[in-house]
């Protein structure tokens, strides 16, 4: 998801922080593990934030910076033998796919992007127009992506949005399908789901898509691979209620099944009820032995689980890593992006901090995101 963000008030706005503190001084380990993360070619450069020209990490993102051992910390990312896991939604998804695959990057074998049946379902999308009012163009091609930090800028291996297929030299098989129009629309779930039984999946970590419009090729958002007008950020016309009741079919399923964006916090119970009476949810459910339904950061923490007396499924929040950390890129799409924001929103958090005056690398939420998912499906 890429997300358009107000006034970022990149002036004036210094953390009160300690003067005898240095970066050097929070541990005297190696960053080596963020910094192959941010070097990969497989995360791109709006994700591997760094720091802007004249601050300091300190100042940006002072909960990451002052956590003692947070330079030197190894996030547990490995993929066990075997796994076949995939990974569906928007850009959320697409960051904590690609913080996966780079940290196993040593062990890919093989990676297919956009492999045979995805271009099938995909055949029209070339003929698709452009948006009403866009800012960007429909469909952003993938080599106008590039991976690795401001400086570092390479045409990534693959991009995380798209369908990509990763495979491991231990056999493991990982599918990222993010901001995909023709394997997330509603119309097509039963089509997708067949596509998907032939990868015989053991595992599906589910964050509801872009509301893709199949006449137009685009979704409601106020941005991303192509968007139509800003939604309403005010809660109440979001969730139709002041209480956060569960809204009707229909509202809340407009984007995300968030409405769109916004710093608030949509109710779990409410983003829960909207991806079950969704098109997508109770078909791709079943394309794997077991799921876990992932909550963007604008949802508050509810439920720990929901379905059937036999088909619980857990529900992982990543609204409380992203809060923990409080460190978010940046969104400027009149550029490739790269910057780390002054200010914390709950959209975009960095997959990996970089100050460049202590040439330094700091893992974002992202990666306790990923370590979280896969440590709760790799036992």
């Amino acid at each position: 998801m890429q997300i358009v963000i107000a006034v970022l008030g990149l002036v004036g706005q210094v953390a009160l922080m300690p003067a005898h503190t240095k970066l050097s001084a929070v541990g005297a380990g190696t960053d080596a593990q963020a910094r192959s993360i941010a070097h990969s070619d497989l995360v791109m450069t709006r994700h591997t934030c760094t720091v802007p020209e004249g601050a300091t990490a300190a100042e940006v993102c002072p909960d990451l910076f002052y956590t003692e051992g947070r330079a030197e910390k190894e996030w547990q990312l490995q993929v066990p033998a075997g796994a076949r896991w995939l990974f569906f939604g928007p850009s959320y998804m697409a960051e904590i796919f690609g913080a996966v695959i780079a940290a196993n990057k040593d062990q890919i074998a093989q990676i297919e992007h956009d492999p045979e049946f995805a271009r099938e379902l995909n055949a029209n999308q070339k003929d698709l127009p452009p948006c009403n009012g866009t800012v960007l163009p429909c469909c952003v091609p993938a080599t106008d992506l590039t991976c690795n930090v401001l400086g570092s800028e390479r045409q990534c291996r693959t991009p995380p949005d798209g369908m990509n297929v990763i495979t491991l030299t231990n056999g493991a098989v990982l599918v990222g399908v993010n901001n995909h129009m023709a394997l997330q629309q509603d119309s097509a779930a039963q089509r997708i789901a067949d596509a998907f039984y032939s990868l015989s999946l053991d595992h599906i970590f589910y964050m509801h898509p872009h509301n893709w419009h199949q006449k137009s090729g685009v979704y409601k958002g106020p941005a991303g691979v192509c968007y139509q007008d800003e939604p309403p950020s005010n809660p109440a016309k979001r969730l139709e209620s002041e209480g956060g009741d569960p809204a009707p079919a229909g509202d809340l399923s407009e984007d995300m099944c968030v409405a769109g964006y916004g710093n608030e916090s949509v109710p779990g119970a409410a983003y829960i009820d909207c991806v079950e009476r969704s098109a997508l949810w109770p078909v791709l459910r079943w394309v794997a032995r077991s799921a876990t339904l992932v909550a963007p950061a604008n949802v508050a923490a509810g439920q720990a689980t929901f379905g059937g007396k036999d088909t619980q499924v857990p529900v992982y929040y990543t609204q409380r890593q992203s809060d923990r950390w409080a460190c978010t890129c940046y969104d400027d799409y009149d550029t490739s992006g790269g910057l780390a924001s002054w200010d914390y929103y709950r959209a975009h958090q960095c997959t990996v901090l970089y100050e460049p005056a202590s040439d330094t690398y700091l893992g974002g939420s992202v990666l306790d995101m990923a370590e979280d998912l896969l440590g709760s499906v790799a036992k």
